[in-house]
């Protein structure tokens, strides 16, 4: 959880979950669902935290002591402060305050006393957070963190109540105290401080370099937008209106993401069941002393609860609407993107898809012609072969005096040079390359049988001496055959008679 790892966290805390209820433990299982509101309240998803410090506020109340009472307590109260609802986190800093001072837990109070005090900085009640501040200080002094923090609410006490140098002071001895220091949303605001008491002594040039560091520090979007806000207005007093302008677009775009964190409906429901929660424990307590005055409680009560009931309904239906119209908009915004995405995708898709078929169909005419040519190569091996063992035996003596033998081996060469082979052969190309004799023909409509088959040999990139051996010509006649079928398609010297056809 501390270093953010927030889904292998809340996984090993789901497991710990399972075994604590198994075997019934209680406090184990207090801790790991309130570290798990701790995990989604790192994450601003402030409806889940709820729920979950709901679930271990339950389990504190009916099975443990007061300390983990306050322990959640003092989240609950976290959670309203980050919202800025500071009446409502002052509410329960005070009660988880009261408590363990009550219970005498000493640093921890301690903690919770700062925390208060902090909010009663936001809330203007400046001498009361003052006395809290000086009486927990020196209870912390041991605890760097704790004594930061102490500092920290101390000093912006003193700035909030006019005595900037006071303030000031601290901050610089706090700024060489805390060089290295790892809590940076501690370190993020006392750089924030130092920028707002310089600002207001009008050293810009000191509250510019401050709000730069305060910059650099990695934080969440509303600690981002206080940057911003500060970096914004004072560039605006340094008349560097191009940067001022650029910080407020940056703190418009962080506040709208802040805002899609929050799903403040669902929020305000949990609230209102953490708060039935308190009710009834507090009812529970004074449950004795009152029961004389349960008839006309109830019955006042009653009347109150339903008056505020209908306010409320009326208020969060109205507040519930609105939000449904915005979120609906939103909504069909996010579809209409989507649905462009997925076009968009799918069209990339048939492209690639159409090249890759493209590439293939390519691939395998260039497979079947290569087959083609090594058939075709063959046969006029074949053919050759055949014709000069005939030669060979014509100049046998016994073979040349003998009519019969000497009929039937003219009979044999004379099938040799029939061309229904060649009709095969044809077939077989014109299978694998349709368009090309099509267009050959449209483009060139005046060529002869012998001069296309010529020509396809070209095509399917034999040689010279290979086509030669095909048409049983010599090399050199093939080379002139090539040069007079060159000038009859009147083909540019600079190109080469296979690249024509391959453009074909």
């Amino acid at each position: 959880m501390e270093n953010r790892e927030h889904y292998e966290s809340i996984e090993t805390l789901m497991k710990a979950i399972k075994l604590a209820e198994e075997n019934k433990w209680n406090r184990e299982l207090f801790l790991a669902k309130n570290n798990i509101g701790a995990n989604y309240s790192m994450m601003f998803d402030y409806e889940e935290a709820l729920n979950y410090y709901l679930a271990a506020y339950e389990i504190a109340l009916k099975h443990l002591d007061s300390d983990h009472e306050i322990i959640i307590m003092n989240n609950i109260a976290i959670l309203y402060f980050h919202e800025r609802n500071y009446e409502k986190a002052k509410e329960f800093f005070q009660r988880a305050y009261s408590t363990a001072k009550k219970n005498e837990i000493g640093t921890n109070s301690a903690r919770y006393g700062i925390n208060l005090a902090l909010v009663l900085n936001k809330t203007n009640e400046l001498d009361k957070g003052l006395g809290i501040i000086k009486k927990n200080i020196p209870v912390v002094e041991n605890d760097k963190e704790l004594n930061v923090l102490a500092n920290l609410a101390l000093a912006e006490n003193y700035y909030l109540g006019g005595e900037g140098r006071v303030s000031k002071k601290i901050l610089l001895e706090l700024k060489q105290f805390t060089e290295g220091f790892d809590n940076k949303e501690h370190r993020l605001m006392l750089l924030n401080l130092l920028t707002r008491v310089y600002e207001d002594e009008n050293n810009l040039k000191s509250a510019l370099k401050y709000a730069e560091m305060a910059r650099e520090i990695p934080s969440g979007v509303d600690n981002k937008i206080v940057v911003f806000e500060n970096l914004s207005n004072l560039h605006k007093r340094l008349k560097n209106y191009d940067l001022a302008l650029s910080y407020k677009d940056s703190v418009i775009i962080s506040k709208n993401n802040w805002n899609e964190y929050l799903n403040k409906g669902i929020i305000e429901s949990n609230k209102i069941k953490f708060d039935v929660l308190n009710y009834q424990r507090d009812i529970a307590e004074k449950q004795q002393l009152l029961i004389y005055q349960r008839k006309l409680f109830f019955s006042v009560g009653a009347v109150l609860i339903i008056f505020f009931v209908i306010i409320y309904w009326n208020l969060k239906n109205i507040s519930i609407k609105n939000k449904q119209r915005k979120r609906i908009t939103e909504l069909e915004l996010e579809q209409e993107v989507i649905k462009s995405n997925e076009l968009e995708s799918r069209l990339k898709k048939n492209d690639a898809i159409k090249k890759l078929e493209q590439e293939k169909l390519k691939n395998e005419i260039e497979g079947k012609n290569r087959k083609l040519s090594v058939k075709a190569i063959h046969l006029a091996s074949r053919n050759e072969l055949i014709e000069k063992v005939l030669q060979n035996m014509m100049k046998l003596p016994d073979i040349s005096g003998n009519e019969v033998l000497t009929e039937q081996i003219h009979s044999l060469k004379s099938h040799l040079k029939t061309e229904s082979h060649w009709d095969s052969f044809f077939k077989h190309f014109e299978e694998v390359n349709p368009d090309f004799l099509k267009r050959l023909n449209q483009k060139h409509p005046n060529l002869i049988s012998t001069e296309i088959r010529f020509l396809s040999y070209v095509y399917m990139n034999l040689s010279t001496k290979e086509i030669a051996a095909l048409l049983n010509i010599t090399p050199k006649a093939c080379s002139k055959r090539k040069e007079r079928l060159l000038k009859k398609l009147n083909v540019s010297k600079e190109l080469s008679l296979y690249s024509y056809l391959l453009a074909i």
